[in-house]
């Protein structure tokens, strides 16, 4: 590994262990801390390695740190464990219902408003050529989409999360330059 590949190894183990704090519900500060390890990461690799194997190596680096956490944490079922008898299931109330309704609203169209606005950005915004702008929003759309469902399934309350998200999006859309996309 080269040298100048130590430190966004490091900030990318380190994002993923403050995301698997911040999901086991720690607190909102660790998903801050997440986010700012993952981005220093990333500006880092893209320092190093240049913007196209940069964005690679560190969306791989904070995913395989993630799914060695996830690896780590999983218990191994136990050989003199019964098995449990299924009992009788109740049904969901409808509060419970609704709740995984939002949630679903949320994390799906919602989310994808969000980062659908962020690639029109993109697209006005970043200084290539048209075609290039283009091809960058699109395969950054999905990728930006499950970061933003990840923040908001980190948040512990839902109304926070969609007031947030409101936001975000109105704002988005309030400073998208206005006329023709290029």
């Amino acid at each position: 590994m080269p040298a100048d590949a130590v430190a966004p190894v490091l900030l990318g183990a380190v994002a993923s262990a403050c995301l698997w704090l911040a999901w086991r519900g720690r607190g909102h500060g660790w998903l801050l801390a997440s986010l700012g390890c993952g981005l220093a990461a990333l500006l880092l690799w893209v320092r190093a390695v240049g913007p196209e194997f940069g964005v690679i190596y560190a969306l791989g680096v904070t995913a395989l740190g993630a799914w060695a956490l996830i690896a780590h944490a999983a218990t191994p079922a136990r050989r003199d464990t019964a098995i449990p008898t299924p009992g009788r299931a109740s049904l969901p109330t409808l509060a419970t219902v609704l709740r995984g309704l939002g949630t679903a609203v949320l994390v799906g169209p919602a989310a994808f408003a969000l980062a659908l606005v962020l690639c029109l950005h993109a697209v006005y915004w970043l200084p290539a050529g048209a075609a290039a702008r283009w091809v960058t929003a699109v395969f950054t759309l999905p990728l930006l989409w499950a970061a933003v469902a990840t923040v908001l399934l980190c948040l512990t309350t839902r109304r926070r999360a969609a007031v947030g998200l409101c936001l975000a999006t109105g704002l988005g859309i309030a400073l998208l330059p206005t006329g023709s996309l290029p």
